[in-house]
């Protein structure tokens, strides 16, 4: 588990925020001992020279992030590849959304190792960074429901077989928190969008099912109480969402480790009310019985 106290050099990472010239090579040199050395102490005089104020705060934000993940880990030697490092903070400083920050800062803390020869999270840093903003709070919404669904149970989601068992639905809107409630004032088409997004990129099995509840409730055989969308995960889609939580060294059944802490450092939403398909089914077929056998 990863510790919840605030040592002081965790309370003035947060304080930081890049400014113009030797202040902001200082900041960025002193953030790259503490925290990634050397890669950003190198990159220092670049975030300073290159960086506008905006992108100076997503990178201060970014590495924040990272330093939470990486928790009693932080006072530990270890170095972030200059490849990541670069393609996380060129990438991710563009980017306002919090979802953004905690992909990119949890890939940057899964980097992180003794010798920073550790590069794997540079192609997942380039997947995130193909994705839009709502693309990757999608990703996060479906693969958060997934988890807490399945939370307790012993599938291997690296099982093809398993996977299959993880299908599950989500509503479209709930007056609890579905998947538009989520996105606030973004439109049904352009969420909708996402969905073929993370098909394409292979982070949900391509055959999900998305529409009506009664189109729903017919194709799959189950009570759908609300509009919504049916998927499956994918073995790519866990592994991103572990890198995005700072466990990109960890086989895919830490997905299901209750042991292991999943909080997101930004404020991000949730989906409420998700459902296991093998179960809804169950509890229709159940229904159908006791009206046929009343």
């Amino acid at each position: 588990m990863r510790s919840t106290a605030w040592p002081s050099y965790r309370l003035r990472l947060m304080a930081i925020e890049f400014g113009a010239g030797a202040a902001g090579v200082a900041a960025a040199a002193w953030v790259g001992k503490t925290v990634f050395t050397p890669i950003l102490t190198e990159m220092g005089t670049d975030l300073a020279e290159r960086y506008s104020a905006r992108r100076q705060r997503n990178a201060t934000r970014i590495m924040h992030v990272a330093s939470e993940k990486l928790g009693d880990d932080l006072s530990s030697h270890g170095e972030v590849s200059g490849r990541v490092g670069m393609r996380v903070l060129e990438e991710g400083s563009w980017c306002d959304a919090p979802v953004m920050a905690e992909y990119f800062g949890g890939i940057l803390a899964a980097s992180r190792s003794e010798d920073g020869r550790n590069d794997r999270g540079s192609s997942w840093a380039a997947l995130v960074a193909r994705l839009s903003s709502v693309d990757v709070l999608m990703h996060y919404l479906l693969y958060d429901g997934f988890r807490r669904m399945l939370n307790g149970t012993d599938l291997n989601l690296g099982l093809d077989r398993d996977l299959a068992l993880a299908e599950a639905f989500f509503p479209w809107s709930d007056p609890d928190g579905g998947i538009l409630e989520a996105f606030g004032d973004v439109s049904d088409a352009v969420v909708a969008e996402s969905i073929t997004a993370l098909k394409r990129e292979n982070l949900i099995d391509p055959k999900q099912s998305f529409g009506p509840r009664e189109f729903l409730s017919e194709r799959h055989e189950i009570d759908a109480p609300y509009s919504g969308l049916v998927a499956t995960p994918s073995a790519a889609g866990v592994q991103l969402f572990l890198w995005a939580h700072g466990y990109g060294s960890s086989f895919l059944t830490a997905f299901l480790d209750s042991t292991l802490a999943f909080d997101s450092v930004e404020d991000l939403p949730s989906v409420s009310h998700v459902g296991a398909i093998a179960v809804m089914k169950r509890e229709r077929e159940k229904r159908v019985r006791a009206e046929e056998h009343p």
